[in-house]
């Protein structure tokens, strides 16, 4: 819609794919052959959309067959690094909780939870306190932590925790996790 194409995408293509094509299969042939009229008119959609687009730039160009190469061979991955990686992040993950659990005298046991955000914001000054208001209510989101971490006069106890949950979120091992296995 966006650039005035004239062939618009079926968005109910979705529920006849996941019918057609998803375990446990549960369609007749009257949805074969919606799915075949969908699949067609998605090929006619598709190539009126692309008539509408700039040619890529030679930079653009070899960034796709980059991506192209690595999605028709995959990637090598290092599964015994991938597993180090997960165990180190779960290690680091319990120092971090042991850490706060010891800051807060045993009041926070997880950075993840509401009662650490209550924590930190009952130890704020007022003008600290507002730098946590994010869309009319009190956070601790990334923008958030970083505010506060840059404030010099916040209570060292308390830069501690927000430093602690900025590290814990801020690392994503999920994807270590499914390549490991």
């Amino acid at each position: 819609r966006f650039s005035g194409a004239g062939m618009r995408k079926d968005h109910s293509g979705a529920a006849l794919i996941r019918k057609c094509c998803v375990p446990p299969f549960k369609h007749t042939a009257q949805d074969l052959a919606d799915l075949f009229a969908y699949c067609a008119q998605d090929v006619r959609a598709m190539r009126d959309a692309t008539k509408l687009l700039r040619p890529l730039t030679p930079t653009e160009l070899a960034d796709y067959h980059a991506n192209e190469r690595i999605n028709d061979r995959g990637v090598l991955v290092d599964v015994p690094l991938a597993r180090a990686a997960t165990q180190y992040s779960a290690e680091e993950a319990n120092d971090i909780q042991n850490t706060v659990w010891e800051i807060t005298k045993g009041m926070v046991s997880s950075v993840r939870s509401p009662v650490m955000r209550e924590w930190v914001l009952d130890r704020l000054t007022p003008e600290q306190l507002a730098l946590t208001e994010v869309n009319g209510k009190p956070s601790i989101d990334k923008s958030v932590r970083a505010n506060l971490l840059a404030c010099d006069d916040l209570d060292p106890d308390v830069r501690e925790v927000v430093q602690c949950a900025d590290d814990i979120w801020s690392s994503s091992v999920a994807k270590f996790a499914r390549l490991a296995s």
